[in-house]
């Protein structure tokens, strides 16, 4: 098969990349990016015969259909995703190719989500959300769901180590999307909008504790969707060090993550290249605190039950899983 990995050589997409050469399914991995020299030189650091690059800018929908109808599978790691998560979905309706993202945009997985029944009638199949989260999220949050007969809720702690993992400005436009005006939480057996940086808490993971809030991510609005009878779905997430997202909350508070600009220049697109610069690394470093908490409660043949998951390194480089019964 031919695979076309749009994003390939970001900040998210090599690490993408990197893995599907590995597989002998593909005899072609393709980078397709705007930054046609950091393409190249991923390329050529990944000696393999198989992997070549293709200038693409994913806002000409014509020339993306026509580039994407070249291929068997379209990967797409083109953040932030509330930009070209729909129109670069659309793009591979309307190529008729099957598709795998990492959205982490809410209110782009709405919109996505519309396009199921076009989908359908082209042929294709497209599944959204394939990253850490959502994506790991989501698979372990139904599998431990299975384990029970009711369950009642599905809570998603997260943070990420800004001081280790590496980010692109990309990453730091969702971060700040994901923290401004009001974000979907499923609570109660229905979905609410809750202002962003609200529910403050402090959670335990394996790097340690760290401060997470609501936050603008996928799972609340998917996982109801998929997973019968659950009360409760929320999402919430923070950066380590604390110091940095004390930072970070009090920009949102000022109002400096607002899109509404003059000119073209918005506050959020000028803190972003700020901060991007700031916080800019090249490479992953040992000894990265970026971890994830899911808990899952519910009843087990009468009993009501608490499943805990908790991970430390590299979204699952170490994981920790307990079962218990509640009294």
């Amino acid at each position: 098969m031919r695979l076309l990995v749009l994003g390939g050589c970001g900040a998210q997409g090599t690490f993408a990349t990197k893995e599907l050469v590995t597989f002998d399914e593909f005899s072609e991995v393709i980078v397709g990016d705007y930054n046609i020299e950091k393409a190249k030189k991923l390329a050529s650091e990944l000696k393999s015969d198989k992997v070549d690059v293709r200038k693409i800018d994913v806002r000409e929908e014509n020339e993306l259909v026509k580039l994407m109808k070249e291929f068997d599978i379209v990967v797409n790691c083109v953040g932030p995703f509330y930009m070209y998560g729909f129109k670069v979905l659309k793009a591979a309706v309307k190529a008729g190719r099957d598709y795998v993202d990492i959205c982490d945009d809410f209110d782009a997985t709405i919109k996505m989500l519309e396009l199921d029944e076009e989908a359908k009638d082209a042929g294709m199949t497209a599944v959204i959300g394939m990253g850490a989260s959502p994506g790991i999220t989501n698979v372990l949050s139904v599998y431990y769901a299975s384990m029970l007969d009711r369950v009642d809720e599905i809570r998603h702690y997260w943070v990420v180590d800004s001081s280790h993992d590496p980010e692109g400005q990309a990453v730091m436009y969702h971060a700040a999307h994901g923290l401004t005006g009001r974000v979907p939480q499923y609570i109660d057996g229905k979905l609410v909008y809750v202002p962003a940086g609200s529910g403050f808490e402090k959670v335990r993971l394996l790097s340690g504790e760290a401060e997470v809030v609501y936050y603008g991510h996928p799972e609340p609005v998917t996982l109801p969707k998929y997973i019968e009878g659950v009360g409760t779905v929320v999402n919430k997430g923070g950066f380590l060090p604390s110091s940095d997202f004390k930072i970070f909350r009090l920009l949102s508070r000022l109002g400096l993550f607002s899109t509404k600009g003059v000119g073209g220049i918005s506050p959020r697109k000028l803190t972003v290249y700020i901060l991007t610069r700031l916080t800019a690394h090249s490479e992953l470093k040992e000894g990265t605190r970026t971890a994830m908490r899911i808990e899952v409660r519910g009843t087990e043949k009468g009993e009501e039950t608490f499943m805990l998951l908790t991970s430390g390194g590299i979204w699952g480089l170490l994981l920790d899983f307990q079962q218990l019964s509640l009294p």
